[in-house]
């Protein structure tokens, strides 16, 4: 009888959303993914670390909600860092044979060998894939969003801000696709749901 008790509280606790913990984001804008228009002032609901909703302009917070607010910044998916090397010199035009399969349709994928500098500045190579690699903002910024998504097999998971996926979200100060260098200092990281401080 105790199994029974334990197993349809165990069901209740996982289907009530009063039992949800909920975050409302009030975003000044979001870039959804690198293929899509940024929208502008948006309402992110996030319960239990999944996306449950992106709808325009700023919609007040469930009674059980917490409320964050990054009104003043633009927020696009989660970086994914892949692990390749674009930063170093191994000597040779190394720049152009690792961005020539663009031309070929080889789908890139973003990352860097962070050992090998101070951590924290690969970043940077958003702007050397966009002024020695030939991409445009938009396809550097889906290297690291959509395109490592799907290289990882996670398509359907993150890479995107968009309702089912996982509410890997950050936060920088304009939009990236007039300013890709924004990227090397993002102002709000968000994993599964939980600020990261």
């Amino acid at each position: 009888m105790l199994k029974i008790w334990i197993g349809l509280l165990t069901s209740a606790i996982a289907v009530n959303p009063a039992w949800a913990q909920t975050i409302v984001i009030h975003a000044g804008h979001v870039m959804t993914d690198a293929a899509s228009p940024i929208l502008g002032a948006s309402t992110i609901t996030v319960t239990d670390g999944r996306i449950v909703s992106v709808t325009p302009g700023y919609q007040p917070a469930a009674a059980v909600g917490r409320v964050i607010n990054v009104e003043a910044k633009t927020l696009l998916p989660g970086l994914i860092d892949s692990h390749v090397h674009l930063s170093g010199d191994p000597g040779g035009d190394y720049r152009s044979e690792a961005v020539e399969p663009i031309e070929w349709g080889v789908p890139i994928a973003f990352g860097t060998n962070s050992g090998v500098f101070e951590h924290g500045r690969n970043a940077g190579e958003f702007a050397q894939m966009v002024e020695l690699g030939g991409l445009t903002r938009a396809q550097a910024i889906a290297t690291a969003t959509t395109g490592a998504a799907k290289l990882l097999g996670l398509e359907n998971e993150v890479g995107r801000i968009a309702p089912g996926y996982s509410a890997d979200i950050i936060a920088v100060s304009t939009d990236p696709i007039g300013d890709i260098r924004v990227l090397e200092k993002v102002d709000f990281v968000m994993v599964r749901g939980t600020v990261i401080e």
